[in-house]
């Protein structure tokens, strides 16, 4: 596994299939700043996002906020409303209500926290700590009720020699689904939520995505070439039960219908292009699209609608899932483009109606395309050079999904954190954290200020003005 060069910058080497490695998620004592933040994303993306969005990724440290842990003025929220779970710029573990009020603060003293998930009851959060020595732990802690005080973590896993980094419930909220650094790749393991049981391994591979498709089996693509690719259903032993007849080609993670009668994946590239394959779960649907370069797709909560990100033509290709959005139904193989340009993250809404979409858009460009260094061109199509001034567009876009109008278009600065982990993972961490409210009402995101600050906002699909309710590295919602 490579290690961060020692000045923390960028490496030119890093694969960018490999989304979970060792040091993908930032490590650092309570205090201190967060270092070596793997920026796992091409060279000419980094290049692309850090310019047109007018960041500053700060030789890949994430900069301490100076008001960690401040919330802003509240308003009465109804008994059981939805709370935000939420990670200050100094690792701090806390939830509030929408409005930044009733806030519980996690105590673990030692520990900074990384991408806390929600149960998927609401009643729990699991978060990984990481010590000051670089040991991490695998915490679950109990959401507190009747404004009691929280306690303490039950702790699931912990070890520092096989660290984890990533987690995701199962869909009962009996376990957890977690992957650690091995010396020869990655892990994905399988651990009791109540650590009344061992952790055990379920499979070896990396690159490594899954999804749940019940208590008892995952939905799992490893690897990415046409020799060791492999997309295809587990049980928590790693037997597979089911694979795909194809091999697995330059997507992430493999898609299953809520309703569990499609699947999604794409083949091998083949004479500079793959296939996007949808396949009802009987074989009497299949459905295959000519995509470029790597590609993002994710069904459609309530339906079978699936959408998904790739280029739509060879020469503006790239090994992350940049390009139109797009969507295809699996039942009748029609296929309409939602947004073009370059669409680099996606979620869905979760009554299925509305996606929230990040693009890069600037003047006269339709596709990010791959190039050297700062001076790459936003497209081929003789588009200028990569804006530097100031104030450069990251436009969030609500999209209503039957009707395809964009309700709204918003222009932030994303935290580096978002930029640096989500951003380039956001179907995998999507499975696993809720960044739409659950009354699809709005999105929350970490979004810079004037300052600098990333500050926790939840921004409205309808248009109303965004609130600001605490600062903060990164949310998401609770059930």
């Amino acid at each position: 596994m490579d290690a961060l060069p020692p000045n923390d910058e960028i490496d030119p080497g890093l694969d960018p299939d490999a989304p979970f490695e060792a040091d993908m998620l930032p490590v650092a004592g309570p205090g201190a700043a967060r270092r070596g933040l793997r920026v796992a994303i091409t060279l000419v993306l980094v290049a692309s996002l850090v310019m047109v969005f007018g960041l500053n990724l700060n030789g890949g440290r994430v900069q301490l906020d100076s008001r960690a842990g401040e919330t802003f003025p509240a308003t009465s929220l109804p008994a059981g409303s939805p709370r935000l779970v939420l990670v200050d710029a100094n690792g701090g573990l806390s939830t509030m209500g929408a409005d930044g009020g009733s806030v519980v603060r996690y105590p673990a003293p030692g520990l900074a926290f990384q991408f806390p998930a929600w149960s998927p009851d609401g009643t729990r959060i699991a978060s990984i700590g990481t010590d000051s020595d670089g040991g991490t732990s695998l915490d679950v802690f109990e959401e507190p009720t009747g404004g009691a005080p929280a306690t303490g973590p039950t702790v699931v896993y912990q070890s520092q020699d096989h660290p984890a980094f990533y987690l995701y419930w199962a869909p009962d909220g009996k376990a957890l689904a977690f992957l650690t650094t091995e010396p020869d790749g990655i892990a994905l393991r399988h651990v009791p939520a109540d650590a009344s049981g061992p952790n055990t391994t379920v499979r070896h591979g990396a690159p490594m995505y899954w999804q749940w498709l019940d208590p008892t089996r995952l939905l799992v693509h490893s690897g990415g070439g046409a020799t060791d690719g492999f997309a295809g259903e587990v049980g928590l032993d790693g037997a597979p039960a089911a694979a795909t007849a194809v091999a697995a080609g330059s997507f992430r993670v493999p898609a299953s219908s809520g309703d569990g009668k499609y699947a999604a994946w794409a083949t091998s590239e083949q004479q500079g292009s793959t296939k996007l394959i949808v396949e009802s779960e009987d074989a009497s649907v299949h459905r295959e699209l000519t995509i470029f370069g790597g590609a993002a797709f994710a069904f459609d909560p309530k339906g079978d609608t699936l959408a998904f990100t790739a280029a739509d033509k060879a020469d503006s290709a790239l090994d992350l899932p940049v390009g139109p959005l797009r969507a295809i139904d699996p039942a009748s193989g029609a296929a309409r483009t939602l947004l073009d340009g370059s669409v680099v993250t996606f979620f869905w809404s979760p009554d299925g109606r509305t996606i929230a979409a990040l693009r890069v858009k600037g003047p006269g460009d339709t596709n990010v395309t791959s190039a050297d260094g700062p001076g790459a061109t936003l497209a081929r199509s003789g588009a200028p050079a990569v804006q530097t001034a100031a104030g450069g567009d990251l436009r969030i876009d609500f999209v209503d999904v039957a009707s395809g109008t964009i309700r709204l278009e918003r222009v932030g600065r994303l935290s580096d954190l978002f930029i640096n982990q989500i951003l380039p993972y956001f179907d995998q961490y999507a499975l696993s954290h809720r960044f739409w409210s659950p009354d699809s009402t709005s999105i929350v995101l970490p979004i810079e200020d004037d300052q600098g600050v990333s500050q926790i906002q939840i921004l409205p699909a309808d248009g109303s003005d965004a609130r600001v309710v605490a600062s903060g590295q990164i949310a998401s919602w609770s059930p």
